[in-house]
C-alpha cells in the first residue's frame, strides 16, 4: 500500500504524463527527423544575451507551461531543476530536447536517463526552432549559476 505522502507526488507525475505539461499549438506539423549527431542548423544560440531576450525567454517559459514541470533553481519538480542546464549540456543537446524531446528518449543515451529519473517524458512543446529557442535559451544561459 503506497503511503499518502507519495501518493500524490505519484499521481501528478502520472496526470501530467497523460496530459502534457504544456500547451499544443494548433495546425502544427510533426518535427522533422532528429539527426543526432547535428543540431538543428537554424538554431541561434546567444552567448551574450540582451536582457529583452531573457525576458521573452522567461514569459515563453511560462506560456508554453515550462514552469509546470521545471523549476529553475529550487530542486526538482516533476522534470530536472534547469538552473545551471547551458553549464552542464552542450547547445545542441539543449536545444534538441527543447524541439525533439520524443525523438531525444528514443535516440539519446541521456535524455533515457533523464526519462528513469524522472519517471515523466517531456512533452513536445512546439516551440519555433527560429523565432522562440534563442529567448529560450537566453533565459536558460541568464540562470547558469
Amino acid at each position: 500500500m503506497m503511503h499518502s505522502t507519495r501518493i500524490v507526488p505519484f499521481v501528478l507525475a502520472v496526470t501530467l504524463a497523460l496530459v502534457g505539461c504544456g500547451k499544443k499549438s494548433e495546425g502544427t506539423q510533426a518535427p522533422a527527423a532528429l539527426d543526432p549527431a547535428d543540431g538543428p542548423a537554424d538554431i541561434v544560440i546567444p552567448e551574450i544575451a540582451a536582457s529583452t531576450d531573457i525576458e521573452a525567454g522567461q514569459k515563453l517559459f511560462a506560456s508554453k507551461g515550462c514552469s509546470a514541470c521545471h523549476k529553475v533553481g529550487g530542486g526538482k519538480l516533476v522534470g530536472p531543476d534547469l538552473q545551471g542546464v547551458t553549464a552542464r549540456r552542450k547547445p545542441k543537446w539543449i536545444a534538441r530536447m527543447i524541439l525533439h524531446p520524443d525523438q531525444m528518449i528514443q535516440k539519446d543515451e541521456t535524455a533515457r536517463g533523464l526519462l528513469k529519473v524522472h519517471m515523466t517524458a517531456m512533452p513536445v512543446q512546439n516551440v519555433d526552432a527560429a523565432a522562440e529557442l534563442p529567448a529560450l535559451f537566453a533565459f536558460l544561459k541568464s540562470h547558469e549559476q
